[in-house]
């Protein structure tokens, strides 16, 4: 192992918005907290990370009950290990109780219509798989944790949102191209390509596949983005998002609340 730092695509996402929140979230290693809307992701992908984990050895995918109920476990527990900002607009006044029922509420039609209609289109190989690779010719190595890889070597991810995703969103997006060069790193062998599971959750929940496949040339193009932000990080450049951002708010940043230039 080597002491060169180590990037994946969240910390290049959150770098890219806001050098200020990296610093904090990355380098000083605080941890913020969640809000309503990061805990109906994590409970919905809590939900899918219990039903294909099993499925890898039974090919078959567990009943609707049993993945609200990871949900709901998953939910619980954020509460209870107090990781989630209950002063936020949407759980301001209300009881840890009353916080997870909103939540599982508001959770379950996110994993049920996931649940019908996406689940059976998968049969994983690797659920939750953490890949690290060490890159030789740079100062930095890259690192990732792929929600899935099935058993025709496609890399799976799946994100919930209100904010409607394109096909074009998916092809060009910086996350898929890394997991498919940690994918095909990892394995030794070629990668055909992915998904890109999307659940949106307005008012009419639908649950969607994306395919999207990549070639080296992303690969060196995202691997120029990373060079970027090193020389950034080295020069000790964290500025802060852009006045008007719209993710500079406190539902999208965890340390909005204690940010000096808000």
């Amino acid at each position: 192992m080597t002491d060169k730092p180590s990037y994946n695509s969240s910390s290049m996402n959150c770098f890219g918005k806001c050098g200020y929140r990296y610093k904090l979230q990355y380098m000083e290693k605080r941890r913020g907290l969640g809000n309503y809307f990061t805990l109906k992701g994590n409970g919905t992908h809590k939900a899918r990370e219990r039903n294909f984990t099993q499925k890898i050895t039974s090919g078959v995918d567990l009943p609707l009950g049993d993945c609200t109920d990871a949900a709901w476990d998953e939910i619980l527990t954020q509460i209870a290990d107090d990781q989630i900002d209950l002063k936020s607009d949407e759980l301001r006044g209300k009881s840890k109780t009353a916080v997870a029922n909103l939540i599982y509420k508001d959770t379950s039609p996110l994993v049920e219509r996931d649940h019908d209609a996406l689940y059976h289109l998968t049969q994983p190989l690797y659920v939750e798989q953490r890949i690290a690779i060490e890159l030789p010719d740079e100062e930095f190595n890259l690192y990732g944790t792929l929600d899935l890889i099935d058993t025709d070597y496609r890399v799976g991810d799946a994100k919930t949102s209100k904010k409607k995703l394109s096909p074009s969103n998916i092809e060009n997006g910086l996350q898929m191209t890394l997991y498919w060069f940690l994918a095909q790193v990892w394995l030794g062998r070629p990668v055909p390509g992915g998904y890109f599971d999307f659940i949106y959750t307005g008012k009419h929940v639908t649950a969607t596949r994306i395919p999207w496949t990549r070639t080296i040339d992303d690969v060196v193009k995202v691997l120029a983005r990373f060079r970027s932000m090193h020389d950034s990080i080295k020069a000790g450049n964290f500025n802060p998002a852009p006045e008007g951002s719209w993710w500079c708010c406190p539902r999208w940043c965890r340390f909005y609340h204690e940010c000096p230039f808000v």
